[in-house]
């Protein structure tokens, strides 16, 4: 039992008994530039809700492939 969870990452994949497959790095990814989806992007046509960005300015740039291109721009005016 203790080789399939084990701690280490050298068993191909990633950290033991990390079940979540990055899916909380990825929320908090989202949660700091001030983006969030209700419904975890599940959705095909999915809409995300403005929240507070960690940082005062983020530029996005576009993938072509998936978008018209371009970038989009969140900027923060709150100071702490």
């Amino acid at each position: 039992m203790g080789i399939i969870f084990a701690p280490q990452g050298i068993y191909g994949y990633g950290y033991g008994q990390d079940e979540d497959q990055g899916q909380l790095s990825g929320w908090y990814v989202m949660a700091a530039l001030g983006l969030f989806d209700i419904k975890g992007l599940c959705e095909v046509n999915p809409s995300l809700h403005i929240g507070s960005p960690v940082f005062n300015k983020i530029t996005l740039q576009l993938n072509p492939d998936y978008s018209s291109g371009g970038s989009v721009k969140v900027v923060s005016h709150f100071r702490l």
